[in-house]
């Protein structure tokens, strides 16, 4: 994800990712730094990216979205799961629990994708 600090400059943040219903979702702890930012300022995007590497070749395939970033502090079991399956394998695992997480979502006010052979843009 990518976020402003508190002087307005651009900051990224590695993240797992997942997108239901419309929206980019991943999940933090709140004392985070990138969730500190986002609570004073919620303007931000994301960037989710595949590579597509062959003996003779290298192509990159993205799809990049921005908007306003919600914290969601209720409600987050299904989203916290559905991301530790998708990652790990396991909806539980040792030292793993959705307790003092949050779920940071984002409904892009626009979206693109480009790669290869393909081009596309809503706004």
């Amino acid at each position: 994800i990518a976020f402003l600090d508190g002087d307005g400059f651009p900051r990224m943040a590695p993240c797992w990712f997942l997108w239901s219903e419309e929206a980019f979702h991943t999940t933090s702890e709140p004392d985070k730094y990138h969730v500190k930012c986002l609570s004073a300022n919620s303007r931000g995007s994301f960037c989710v990216e595949v590579a597509d590497v062959t003996p003779s070749s290298r192509s990159n395939k993205q799809v990049k979205g921005i908007g306003r970033f919600e914290i969601v502090r209720e409600g987050i079991t299904e989203i916290t799961s559905e991301l530790w399956t998708k990652y790990l394998g396991t909806t539980k695992a040792d030292g793993l629990s959705d307790n003092g997480r949050i779920v940071l979502r984002l409904r892009p006010d626009s979206i693109s994708a480009h790669g290869s052979e393909f081009s596309l843009k809503r706004e």
